[in-house]
């Protein structure tokens, strides 16, 4: 996908600057930390970084490292950026009944377009989402920032990138609409408009 092609990109150059953790890694990074604080996986990600680049879930971690400690921090490349995807893109999302199911059993399973095993939606993941929501008040960075989005998203909606660039309030803030982009973003052209991104604020 574009990030692991990425990373090789940044990686034959000597770069340290990207992160990448599983699914829904962003919260658990956060888990036991104050609202103001950081978990440790996002400390970690500040020791040898400029620039941050990752996955959907994984960029949250990246915008709460930049927020603690923007004097590391060159600028910050988001792709499909779902910043408060708990609450958002998921709780927000659902119906009564889902919500009622989840809340009674603790996980809701629905089909995944991505694999044959059905989605797995754990309520401790809503309940822990909501200790670390962001875009509820300004992103008070001063460093160069680029979203990408593909309007074709069925994950991410491009809407929410209009959210999230709102949120921020530094003026060298600049989001991109692919209007025939998907989620992943993997494309030759895809990956130029990102590699562009990244040398900008490299």
């Amino acid at each position: 996908d574009s990030w692991w092609r990425t990373r090789s990109w940044a990686a034959r150059r000597g770069w340290g600057a990207l992160m990448r953790s599983p699914l829904a890694a962003a919260p658990r990074a956060l888990a036991g930390a104050p609202r103001s604080g950081l978990g440790p996986k996002a400390r970690r990600c500040l020791e040898d970084q400029r620039s941050r680049s990752g996955p959907t879930q994984d960029q949250r971690v990246a915008v709460e490292a930049a927020l603690r400690s923007p004097e590391r921090v060159a600028g910050l490349v988001l792709i499909a950026p779902a910043l408060d995807f708990t609450e958002t893109l998921m709780w927000a999302q659902m119906t009564p009944m889902q919500r009622a199911t989840l809340e009674r059993e603790g996980v809701l399973y629905e089909p995944s377009q991505y694999a044959d095993a059905p989605y797995e939606y754990h309520f401790k993941l809503i309940q822990e989402g909501r200790n670390h929501l962001i875009l509820d008040r300004p992103i008070a960075l001063t460093c160069p920032v680029r979203i990408l989005q593909g309007m074709q998203d069925p994950d991410v909606p491009w809407q929410h990138a209009l959210r999230t660039i709102e949120a921020f309030t530094g003026g060298d803030t600049r989001l991109t609409l692919i209007k025939d982009g998907d989620h992943r973003l993997s494309r030759p052209e895809d990956l130029a408009l990102l590699l562009d991104a990244v040398w900008g604020i490299a």
